[in-house]
């Protein structure tokens, strides 16, 4: 007589066999690539550094004679490493801007003179650098460069396009523009200019990603007859004032991970400045006295601050407002931006 619990094991065993079959083991992504840029001062000199997942590497100064130069950003696309900094020479022109392609400085600019090189971001092969060129008469107009060729957004104002960012094939860029009373915060789409701010007072725009449709750009505005700043932050042109209670406090970068909207800065609590973090538009603290750049990924938030996040240790970073430590960097090391690469 044939056993009837056979059928009874072998229905379990096929049952057991198909749910292990059906189920998926999700890939762990491997930790992403951290870079950080900043410089260091030697010798009364100063140059331009970076780090990759916090190894120290030096970039060669150019040939001008800089009083100080240091990295102002830096993008990395299909292994290059995109640097850019600023500096004020020692004589003649007061600012001046270089551009390296892995640690090799690249001409960019063929017959213009670059005042300052202020942000940078690379799509595909093609390399956006945001900033200032001077023209004949040694004045700052707001500009960018796509692979060297330059765009100029005002030939009529002195002023800078502070960051960039490109977005279904548009550029988008931010900056200002100076008139009788001082800065005006403005906006640029492929080099046409567009006012942020119906203000009178003193605005200025510092940062801007563009995601899909949107753009959002933060800044700062001065309050009439005082010395207060109040944050600013506009999501396609529309202005909003961020929670600063009360205090004076610049928005300097954002980052934009999914639906999240994430805003770095600094605000003074009893003259005493404290970094910031907004994110969809609620402030917390961070480590160190100011917020300078984030970059995001993964849900984790990258930040880097003006002074050292953490009691008696070098330069370093902050991963969810956790330091970081970067080798190799002395005590004059300063990181200022950051940007995080999928390995």
């Amino acid at each position: 007589m044939q056993n009837p619990y056979s059928h009874l094991c072998a229905i379990l065993i096929c049952l057991f066999l198909s749910s292990c079959s059906s189920k998926r083991v999700s890939p762990i992504e491997p930790e992403p690539d951290i870079y950080v840029t900043g410089s260091e001062g030697i010798n009364n000199n100063s140059k331009v550094i970076y780090w990759k997942n916090g190894q120290l590497f030096s970039l060669p100064n150019p040939s001008h004679e800089f009083a100080y130069i240091g990295a102002t950003g830096i993008a990395v696309s299909g292994g290059d490493v995109h640097v850019i900094g600023s500096g004020y020479l020692k004589s003649g022109i007061q600012g001046f801007g270089t551009y390296w392609k892995n640690g090799v400085i690249a001409n960019v600019l063929p017959g213009e003179i670059p005042g300052s090189f202020d942000d940078i971001t690379v799509v595909g092969d093609d390399v956006y650098i945001a900033g200032a060129v001077y023209d004949p008469f040694s004045i700052h107009l707001p500009a960018y460069w796509k692979n060297g060729i330059s765009v100029i957004g005002n030939r009529t104002a002195l002023g800078t396009m502070t960051g960039i960012s490109v977005s279904g094939g548009d550029v988008h860029t931010c900056g200002f523009t100076q008139n009788q009373v001082g800065p005006v915060a403005k906006y640029w789409r492929n080099g046409s200019e567009v006012n942020l701010s119906n203000s009178k007072n003193i605005t200025n725009a510092l940062a801007i990603a563009a995601s899909g449709n949107d753009v959002h750009i933060v800044g700062f505005e001065l309050a009439p007859g005082t010395s207060r700043f109040i944050p600013k932050y506009w999501k396609n042109g529309v202005e909003n004032n961020l929670d600063d209670g009360g205090n004076s406090a610049l928005a300097r970068d954002i980052a934009i991970d999914g639906e999240n909207v994430y805003i770095v800065g600094i605000e003074y609590v009893n003259q005493v400045g404290k970094a910031v973090i907004w994110k969809n538009g609620v402030k917390s603290n961070l480590s160190g006295g100011d917020a300078l750049s984030v970059a995001t990924r993964n849900g984790d938030v990258y930040a880097i601050t003006s002074t050292t996040p953490c009691p008696n240790c070098g330069p370093s970073y902050l991963k969810n407002n956790t330091p970081v430590p970067l080798s190799g960097g002395g005590t004059s090391s300063q990181p200022y931006s950051i940007f995080v690469a999928k390995p």
